[in-house]
This record gives C-alpha cells, structure tokens and sequence, in this order.
C-alpha cells in the first residue's frame, strides 16, 4: 500500500476521537488536525492538477531541502495558511467523508507529469515527486499530533 493512503488510513481510524484535545500536545483537537490534514491534501491535488508543466521553475531552499529530507516538521514553528485551516464543526459523517474525498484525489497523482507543480508558501515550487513528499511529511506530522492526544486520553 502506498505510504500516504497508509497515513489516511491512520487519520481515519481516529475520526471516533475527533473531540479530544490536549494542551500540552496542541490547542488544536484530533479533529481539527484530521480535517486540516485533508484538506491541505484537497487543496495540493488541486492546484498541482491544475498547473502548467511548462511554467514550472525549481527553487532550492535549506528549509525545503532538511524537511523533505529528515521528514520532520518542528511542532509549533508553522502556521497553516487559512486557505488550509478548517472551518467548520468536526463530525464523524464530514470527517469521514472528506477522507473518502482524500482517497481518490491522491490517486489524481498518477496521471500527472514529472513537472506539474504547486506553488508551496515556503519552499517554492514543488514538483511531483517533492509534492508527494510534502503531502506525506506533512500527513505524518498530523499523524503524530493525533496519536499523541489519542495517547494522553
């Protein structure tokens, strides 16, 4: 199975615990960090899908390059765009229903070109390949906020 529907299957098995919060972990609750965690994957798929190959122009970055490398993103430091931030109430039914959305756009991954882009707040343009590198960094990092509030409860 592919690393990043193995990292949806993680969030979805955590929507029943979507209420729980923890301070000390995040101000955020389990279910914000799901929905947020959909869609940013939503809103990457659309605008990679939607983007010109040819227009692409790579731009290196030391942050891009430690935290596609290392795969960590420091807890606290960033701060999503609101474009990302969820805004309505978390429910096991919406929860759910935008991790079946998240299951099929990823495999919209597939038909695209090596050169399809996004344009990323902080690293630039990101690619295919470093795209799917970012969805997956940053989906493991919701990951483990999740499971690290699921674990103090």
């Amino acid at each position: 199975m592919d690393p990043l529907n193995r990292l949806i299957l993680a969030l979805e098995e955590n929507i029943p615990h979507h209420h729980l919060v923890h301070p000390d972990i995040s101000k955020a609750s389990v279910g914000w960090h799901i929905a947020h965690s959909f869609l940013t994957m939503e809103q990457v798929i659309n605008m990679i899908s939607k983007s010109n190959p040819g227009q692409y122009h790579p731009k290196s970055g030391l942050l891009k390059s430690v935290i596609l490398l290392f795969g960590k993103i420091p807890r606290g430091k960033g701060r999503a765009p609101l474009s990302v931030q969820p805004k309505n109430e978390f429910t096991v039914e919406n929860l759910q229903l935008q991790a079946d959305h998240a299951k099929g756009s990823i495999l919209l991954l597939d038909t695209l070109s090596v050169n399809h882009f996004f344009d990323h707040p902080y690293f630039g343009n990101l690619n295919l390949k470093p795209t799917r590198r970012f969805l997956y960094v940053h989906t493991n990092h919701h990951v483990s906020i999740v499971r690290d509030i699921v674990k103090k409860h």
